[in-house]
Formats: C-alpha cells, sequence, structure tokens
C-alpha cells in the first residue's frame, strides 16, 4: 500500500502504517480478515500553496463484512485528528466493496467518491475489478477526498497494455483535482 508521490511538489511531513485490527500498532489480522491488511498514511505539504493534506492508502478484507466495518472505523478515527485543522483528506483502495456498502458510511459524511463529483462528461463507471476475465464487473477500487476539493476529473484506465489484455486483476484508476 505504499504512497508514490513528487518530491519537487509535495513535500513529506510524516508517514507510517497502522494495521486493521484490534491492534493497530502490531502487525496482526483483526475482526475475522482472512490476511493481515493494514493502512498506509503520509502528511504531506503542498509546496507551493503550502496547504497540507493526509492521505491514506489501504487495501480492506474481501470476505469479512466485520473487518470491512471495523476497518473502515479505524482509518475514520485516523482521519479525525487531521480533519479539525482543515488538512485536505484522500483515501485510495482496494475497499473490495461497492460504494454504497454500509462500511463506507463512516467516511461518507465528510468524504467523497471522486466518481461520483466529477462532471459527467469526465468520469466513468467503468469495473475496477476485472478478475483476470471478461465477464466480471465489479467497482471495488474507489477515491476519496475532502469537501475542500473540486474533482475536475476521474478515470479508470482499461486500455490493453501491448499484448496483455490484463496486466493486474484491478484497473488503475486517477482523480484530478483543483482546490475550491
Amino acid at each position: 500500500m505504499g504512497i508514490l508521490y513528487n518530491n519537487s511538489v509535495v513535500q513529506k511531513l510524516d508517514g507510517g502504517t497502522f494495521w486493521l485490527s484490534e491492534t493497530p500498532e502490531i502487525p496482526s489480522k483483526g475482526f475475522g480478515a482472512n490476511y493481515n491488511r493494514c493502512a498506509t498514511w503520509g502528511i504531506f505539504k503542498h509546496r507551493t500553496t503550502g496547504k497540507k493534506f493526509c492521505y491514506i492508502n489501504t487495501h480492506i478484507d474481501h470476505q469479512s463484512a466485520q473487518a470491512k466495518v471495523e476497518g473502515m472505523k479505524l482509518i475514520s478515527r485516523f482521519f479525525q485528528q487531521y480533519r479539525k485543522d482543515d488538512y485536505l483528506l484522500f483515501l485510495t483502495a482496494d475497499f473490495n466493496m461497492v460504494s454504497s456498502h454500509e462500511a463506507m458510511d463512516v467516511i461518507e459524511s465528510y468524504m467523497y467518491n471522486t466518481r461520483e463529483v466529477a462532471p459527467e462528461a469526465l468520469t466513468d463507471y467503468n469495473r475496477t475489478y476485472n478478475g483476470f476475465n471478461e465477464s466480471t464487473y465489479s467497482i471495488i477500487d474507489h477515491i476519496y477526498c475532502s469537501n475542500y476539493l473540486k474533482v475536475v476529473e476521474y478515470h479508470t484506465i482499461d486500455e490493453q497494455y501491448n499484448n496483455a489484455k490484463f496486466v493486474s486483476d484491478h484497473y488503475p484508476i486517477y482523480a484530478i483535482f483543483k482546490l475550491k
């Protein structure tokens, strides 16, 4: 769950990892999850504007309903410390669930799904999970951001690469933002 960033555009101020479990400070599996799951976070400062933001990238469990709900609660609690200081917030993940899943409710009160708010002509509803086959259709990868940002566009990159029909079981997604 790495976070790649351009050091000439943003400065990393802090960062780390916490585990989506009952013991977030210790590498662990929790809440009935099938695998150890964690969230990688970073605190950054935009060099031009001085605006600070908190970015979390994670991978939520694919089977346990309890792990989905509790994992999202842990992430929301982490964000809480930055919400009060008007930080911009970003959350990206293989959520292993659609955006309407009840586990997403905990963040949707202060963040929104970029796919759903991008201008209609500059967004898509293409699948993000393909399972290495043509018939699988699932949108389980999402980009969320706080309401201090305007989503300019959102895209799923589902074009064939060279001769490979699928380079992963998920397609990459991206969004472009503008400060309000």
